[in-house]
């Protein structure tokens, strides 16, 4: 079928028929006629839960949408299986084929909607061409990548391109890291005083006697994790290239920690694979570079019951930081996620019916001074949870992130550009918009 046919699909009920019309590509080629919100890469883990809470966000916040990708027929069946799901009449749809093989397709698609949200990973593999697409279509980019090099290339590489565009390209806005970042600005600006340290601590866990018995994570997350290892070296000269006299600090700088320490009575160890530490250090630099706050130190760690599994976890990290360094052992990592995992991973992804079970829990603690001429005395915390964070909360943080944009550009900076959430969205209300979708934050005060 050719890439260039944007397929309108009329399905009954049950998708015993199957039927749709081509429109031509001109036919939407305008700003009005623009879909608000197109989901790409709809047939995946993710992707299908977007396509599942986009039906009644849809409708909550009025917005027109639809979703992408390279197979008709997956598309098609991630309708049915939204609609069995939701229970409603996804007949009038749009479905846009887009293959990442030809680029074309992809810019086509790009000028179909005014927002893409962007499901397809790993990103460092297939996330750049779509973002050219987007910027030379005008279109938002949003997605859910997790990989400190993706995110600081596209910054590094295509800002001015952006900029130029009038388009907003932001990364992260899944769990990680969109609340967190935002989380750090609002206790920021609850402190009354000056925050000069943050620490994150991330704990999971199942819900009361409910206890795991499929895997937790799907191949794509593990894929992601790999290239982070990988592309760490190049990373860190992207880095380099975007902040040549690095990023701004203020003394006192906070004392190193142990690399397992102990927080609330549980064993903390350091997140060394993830993205937490490059988004909110930027955030924190163009938060500085433009509005002049005082950019905070900021450290995140997982909470683990045991010592034993604390120093366990830690080393395994480093382990597996160390062979994807060497590409015939990420050949290996990568073909059997399973046995390497040790059944953490797998192809299916989680069960269903373990997802709603399980909880994420985030507790950020500042530490600074009530006032400039008191010593180190105030510390303060913020409580973030929900409910299935890696994917079906992720994609209703994805769809919130677009739907904000759309509705509060007021709120947004004035030029488009390579932004991380809390540099694009500190000043909207995208923080209560989550909580009416089921992020919980809790304020506690200790001095």
């Amino acid at each position: 079928m050719n890439g260039s046919n944007f397929i309108l699909q009329k399905v009954n009920k049950v998708f015993s028929e199957v039927k749709w019309r081509v429109l031509k590509q001109e036919s939407m080629s305008t700003d009005p006629d623009r879909l608000d919100l197109i989901v790409f890469g709809a047939t995946g883990y993710t992707g299908k839960c977007a396509v599942k809470n986009l039906v009644s966000l849809s409708k909550q916040y009025n917005v027109k949408w639809g979703i992408a990708g390279r197979n008709l027929a997956a598309l098609q069946n991630s309708l049915k299986w939204a609609s069995d799901k939701t229970g409603e009449n996804l007949i009038d749809i749009p479905i846009v084929i887009a293959d990442l093989k030809t680029e074309s397709s992809i810019l086509i698609m790009a000028k179909k909607c005014r927002v893409l949200l962007n499901c397809v990973g790993p990103y460092t593999w297939y996330g750049e061409t779509v973002v050219k697409a987007c910027i030379e279509a005008k279109t938002h980019h949003l997605d859910i990548t997790g990989e400190p090099y993706f995110m600081e290339h596209i910054q590094y590489e295509y800002n001015t391109r952006a900029q130029e565009s009038e388009v907003y390209i932001v990364s992260a806005c899944g769990i990680e890291t969109l609340p967190l970042d935002m989380g750090v600005l609002m206790l920021q600006d609850m402190f009354e005083g000056q925050p000069n340290s943050m620490d994150c601590y991330i704990s999971f866990g199942y819900e009361g006697s409910k206890r795991q018995k499929g895997a937790a994570l799907h191949t794509g997350t593990w894929d992601s994790a790999l290239l982070i290892g990988k592309m760490e070296d190049k990373r860190k000269e992207i880095h380099r290239k975007l902040y040549p006299t690095g990023l701004k600090q203020f003394d006192p700088l906070p004392e190193p920690r142990a690399p397992v320490h102990k927080f609330n009575s549980r064993y903390c160890v350091e997140a060394i694979i993830g993205p937490d530490q490059s988004v909110i250090s930027r955030t924190q630099q163009y938060l500085y570079e433009n509005q002049g706050r005082r950019p905070v130190p900021f450290k995140s760690y997982f909470m683990l019951p045991y010592w034993l599994l604390a120093w366990g976890f830690y080393i395994a990290a480093l382990v597996f930081l160390m062979l994807t360094k060497f590409n015939p052992f990420c050949i290996l990592l990568s073909k059997f996620p399973q046995l390497y995992s040790f059944g953490m991973v797998s192809r299916e992804g989680p069960r269903e019916d373990e997802l709603e079970f399980f909880k994420m829990k985030t507790v950020i603690q500042a530490t600074g001074w009530e006032s400039k001429t008191s010593k180190k005395d105030k510390t303060m915390q913020l409580t973030l949870k929900c409910s299935d964070p890696g994917y079906n909360f992720t994609s209703t943080i994805l769809i919130m992130a677009g739907i904000t944009l759309l509705k509060e550009t007021e709120h947004l900076p004035a030029k488009g550009g390579v932004f991380t959430p809390g540099a694009l969205f500190y000043k909207t209300n995208i923080m209560d918009e989550l909580c009416k979708q089921g992020l919980t934050i809790e304020k506690e005060m200790k001095t």
